[in-house]
């Protein structure tokens, strides 16, 4: 694959005919210096601009992931420009346009594994702040096909035949499939996992045959990475999940109910114990932190036993982790209100 070069003037110092070589170079580099500190400008502001609309708008996605891959794709032309301005190096310039050719291939390829980790990101995206980076196995193995793909323009620039290559990468292929087929099967596994999203990064599950609950860090390649509550992190391969029954809290909706088992004397008026336990749920599904607001609380009686009769009461918090301080709250509040109204 031949690309032109023919935007490179033959003879950069014609644009200062008549001045020293090493003078027109260092004009060359003011002039590329003064370029991209402009393109950076116009690009950052540009990003402020959209950034209060929506950071997740797709001009924005496109400007962020140009970002970076345009002021280094300026400073190598400029250096380009400015080394075969001198006569010096002249004789060098098919060498050079090489390397450029090379550069450039490599940025190109920079730029367009920015856009697909960005738009990764907008495809599958996380539940908690906590968890910002999009799933590593789509970003590794789109990211390696990516440059797979500029090393073959690379060497189809350079008129290397690349049909062996391609024959003998399928038979290395095929070998490698055959004898690391567990390998295999965990990343296909974790490629239904990020494609179907039963589970996202950030969310929190439990796996009841593991005896494994926490929050999903990572799905990378090979396996599942569970941070539990404890602090403590489970390494699953990505097998054992598809295969498993996952409980998964945070979806469809990350908000979860939360139902609180309680027990009153059977000679209790249970009007009144209705009356103050409604109260007592509403005031902190309104006041605490966690609990969604607009939820309203309900009770309903459902058994005798012992001479005691047996309530529940559900509560809603916004997540998993918010649902214990609601349902310790809760319970601290109704003992108090019980207390107060000897209410046993």
């Amino acid at each position: 694959m031949q690309i032109s070069m023919d935007f490179i003037l033959d003879d950069p110092s014609e644009i200062f005919a008549g001045a020293p070589d090493i003078l027109v170079a260092v004009g060359i580099l003011l002039l590329g210096f003064l370029i991209g500190k402009s393109a950076q400008f116009l690009i950052q502001n540009r990003l402020k601009i959209i950034a209060k609309i929506s950071t997740a708008n797709t001009e924005y996605l496109l400007l962020k992931s140009l970002e970076k891959p345009l002021e280094t794709l300026i400073s190598i032309v400029t250096i380009y420009v400015a080394s075969t301005s001198l006569r010096s190096l002249f004789e060098q310039k098919e060498n050079m346009t090489n390397i450029l050719f090379i550069l450039v291939t490599l940025i190109a390829a920079g730029f367009v594994s920015n856009i697909i980790s960005n738009f990764i990101s907008r495809i599958f995206p996380v539940r908690n702040t906590r968890y910002s980076r999009s799933p590593k196995i789509v970003d590794k193995i789109l990211v390696t096909i990516v440059y797979l793909m500029a090393i073959l323009v690379i060497l189809g620039h350079f008129s290397v035949d690349i049909t062996p290559l391609i024959a003998a990468l399928g038979i290395l292929g095929l070998a490698v499939s055959l004898s690391l087929q567990d390998s295999v099967a965990n990343l296909f596994a974790g490629l239904y996992l990020v494609s179907s999203s039963p589970i996202r990064v950030g969310d929190y599950i439990e796996i009841t045959s593991e005896k494994v609950s926490g929050y999903v860090e990572d799905i990378n390649w090979r396996e599942t990475k569970v941070r539990t509550l404890d602090n403590t992190l489970i390494v699953l391969p990505n097998t054992k999940i598809s295969q498993s029954v996952v409980i998964n809290t945070s979806l469809p909706e990350k908000d979860i109910t939360v139902s609180i088992d309680c027990k009153v004397s059977n000679k209790s008026d249970l009007d009144q114990v209705e009356k103050i336990t409604l109260e007592v749920a509403k005031n902190l599904q309104q006041n605490t932190k966690g609990a969604v607001k607009s939820f309203e609380p309900i009770l309903r009686y459902d058994n005798f036993e012992d001479a005691k009769v047996h309530f529940t009461i559900v509560l809603m918090a916004e997540e998993y982790m918010d649902s214990f301080q609601l349902r310790h709250e809760f319970i601290k509040a109704l003992k108090r209100e019980f207390g107060k109204k000897g209410i046993e």
